[in-house]
């Protein structure tokens, strides 16, 4: 079975808005479960991978509750695509993958399933900004935005998702869903006229928001869709509406998955039979 992982980074910020260096915070380690990414500015998770999306965003939840032990109340912990001067990412670990695997269509499928429409809800100037740092870029195979490991490979496009278990699980489950389908054989065709890479390394919305019919229909032709499709929803509801994520807010209580019930996000991809579920899943169909 396909394996899911990740090493999402995150920031710390001050009262005053000053960014809080993680080492001085958290423990100095770039290789346990909670510590600092390698230039030590920024703090990473190392959660453990999961046969399932919602399986590996327990384990993410988990760490972050841990994180909220650690860190004063008074410093927000905040994600998305930069903090202060850093970037920072959400990068996607994927195993198990078999013998043959098409990583290069998976690389490409990854690209236009799930790096635009994500794109598509980023603050401009913070993607912007991250892109010009080298990171995150469309079509590309390089080390910043593909790492090839013994287990599988380690999709390095995406910036920080964590800004809310929400958008964490639709990120992943998309992500799931687009390899799952390349391991199949069963990968949607990519369009062959996608956003040219100058108009993503830009953030320029209005020429990426023109592939989004495309984007659906390629998610309904994932075979896990059916699976997913709730969790899918999530994200496109934030995309029909034109919504961007929130940066520079703590995202402490968008973690709080057991001990507030009603927190954002909770009811949309909570319980299948929600009605709130079934009205914003009708958005992709």
């Amino acid at each position: 079975m396909l394996t899911i992982g990740s090493d999402p980074e995150f920031g710390l910020i001050d009262e005053d808005g000053y960014q809080v260096l993680a080492h001085n915070v958290l423990p100095n380690s770039t290789t346990d479960e909670i510590g600092v990414d390698g230039h030590s500015d920024i703090g990473e998770l190392r959660p453990k991978y999961a046969n399932s999306p919602r399986g590996h965003l327990e384990n993410i939840a988990a760490l972050m509750m841990k994180v909220e032990e650690m860190v004063p109340s008074h410093i927000k912990i905040v994600a998305g695509s930069m903090v202060g001067n850093d970037p920072i990412g959400g990068h996607i670990h994927f195993g198990n993958l078999g013998r043959n695997f098409a990583r290069g269509l998976a690389l490409r499928a990854l690209d236009c399933y799930l790096a635009l429409p994500v794109a598509l809800i980023e603050i401009e100037s913070s993607a912007r900004e991250r892109h010009q740092d080298g990171y995150g870029g469309l079509g590309s195979v390089d080390d910043a935005a593909c790492r090839s490991q013994p287990w599988g490979f380690e999709y390095r496009t995406l910036p920080s998702w964590l800004l809310g278990w929400g958008v964490a699980l639709s990120i992943l489950s998309i992500g799931y869903a687009v390899v799952d389908a390349v391991k199949r054989n069963s990968c949607p065709t990519i369009p062959s006229k996608i956003p040219d890479p100058k108009d993503f390394h830009n953030c320029n919305k209005e020429a990426m928001h023109p592939f989004l019919s495309k984007i659906r229909q390629g998610w309904r032709e994932l075979p896990l869709y059916p699976e997913f499709r709730l969790e899918m929803a999530y994200l496109n509801h934030l995309l029909v509406h034109k919504m961007d994520w929130l940066e520079g807010v703590d995202i402490r209580d968008k973690w709080w998955m057991n001990r507030r019930p009603s927190a954002k996000g909770f009811k949309i991809i909570g319980n299948p039979n929600d009605a709130n579920c079934i009205k914003i899943a009708r958005l992709i169909e």
